[in-house]
């Protein structure tokens, strides 16, 4: 078999990915891969097949416990039982019912009319910081907003985020990485048991007195479209996918404006730009960086035979940055025209968040650009998660000077 191996964790690549990716798409397609135990794939086309593909499973829950050392199927009880009733790891008819429901509280109409309520949280955390005229992006706002603005969806006390965030970051230090240990992974098990016990007590106080929030939606159709399980399960994406994209969109976005001046200035005296900006910081640097499926039936891609139970890893980074389908792939260009990039997914499991996700991008950037100017690092450089598929800043310092409006 063809392979390709490179050390992912390397810091000059875990800074920056993207040489490694071009080298991959100057040669094969779809490369095996040891280090991984999978079979890379590097190009646009070859990942869009591969999303619609129906002899490939979003069923991998096992293939990713499998990763742990001497692992023992009693040590991941709860993160198997809970993991597999989620969205992302579900395949038709299942995923069909419960994405059927959800998908009401994130249609685009829907999502339009919170324009309000996300602009007063985001007006809420740029006056937590403005006057001292500095912060760490990240934590002081990237973070914050997207959790403030599903958990209230939810129904969820604002105090709690920073509870959540730690529960739902030590979930994504073993989805994230194709590598892990013993530790990560009981860490990872007992937070979704926390996580499970926290949202019983809740969905058990919304049985006895019903709100205006989606638990509240989740528990009027129990029994009937979904079981107790799934409801548990689907509040755990939702609060992980709810922030995850969007976090790493508002920092990623930021750091590649202020990397690209002349772009940056272009933004600030056309505002009109910003739909397509975002856009491109979806394609440029991607939130998440990769995918991955299991192989239900023997297929062909791209000249390669893919056996049943191996895993398939789909590098939306590379797809994104592909010569083939996007002319000057490597420049980041806010005014892009052609630009069907695969930052959300494609097929039955594109992002049901990505219009909520791009209305909180939409309205951070454009109070962003009204408040401050003259953004600066406050620190020589930036450390990047060390998160293979999701590609995001750990912290974010920046120094920066009021708008005179």
């Amino acid at each position: 078999m063809p392979s390709f191996d490179y050390n992912p964790f390397d810091p000059q690549t875990l800074e920056n990915p993207y040489p490694c990716y071009a080298k991959l798409r100057a040669g094969e397609s779809v490369y095996w891969s040891d280090f991984f135990n999978a079979w890379l794939c590097v190009h646009y086309d070859e990942v869009r097949t591969l999303y619609r593909h129906n002899d490939l499973s979003s069923k991998r829950v096992g293939a990713i416990v499998a990763r742990i050392p001497d692992y023992s199927p009693g040590d991941m009880s709860h993160f198997v039982d809970s993991l597999s009733l989620w969205l992302l790891f579900c395949d038709p008819p299942q995923h069909t019912r419960i994405r059927s429901l959800v998908s009401k509280a994130f249609s685009p109409k829907f999502v339009q009319g919170m324009h309000q309520r996300v602009q007063k949280i985001v007006d809420e955390l740029f006056e937590s910081f403005l006057e001292k005229k500095h912060c760490d992006f990240i934590a002081e706002f990237a973070y914050p907003l997207p959790v403030i603005v599903i958990a209230d969806m939810l129904g969820l006390p604002r105090e709690d985020r920073d509870w959540l965030k730690e529960k739902s970051n030590s979930i994504a230090s073993i989805l994230g990485s194709p590598k892990t240990t013993k530790e990560v992974a009981k860490n990872a098990n007992d937070s979704v048991k926390e996580l499970n016990d926290y949202f019983r007590d809740v969905i058990e106080e919304r049985r006895k007195k019903p709100q205006e929030d989606l638990i509240s939606t989740f528990v009027g159709c129990e029994g009937e479209v979904l079981q107790t399980g799934e409801i548990l399960a689907t509040c755990g994406v939702l609060l992980f996918g709810g922030h995850e994209t969007t976090t790493n969109l508002l920092g990623n976005g930021l750091y590649t404006l202020m990397n690209h001046r002349d772009e940056w200035h272009k933004l600030q005296k056309n505002v009109k730009l910003l739909p397509t900006a975002i856009e491109e910081m979806l394609r440029f640097e991607s939130p998440v960086q990769w995918n991955t499926r299991v192989a239900t039936q023997e297929i062909e891609i791209a000249g390669k035979t893919i056996s049943p139970g191996q895993t398939v890893i789909m590098l939306i980074g590379s797809a994104n940055r592909d010569e083939r389908v996007f002319v000057e792939a490597d420049k980041f260009d806010i005014e892009r025209k052609e630009n069907k990039h695969l930052a959300f997914g494609y097929g039955a499991h594109f992002c049901i968040g990505s219009a909520l996700s791009r209305l909180e991008a939409n309205i951070a950037f454009t109070t962003l650009l009204r408040k401050i100017n003259n953004i600066e690092l406050s620190t020589e450089k930036v450390d990047w998660r060390k998160d293979l598929a999701f590609r995001g800043l750990q912290k974010f310092p920046i120094q920066f000077e009021l708008t005179s409006n």
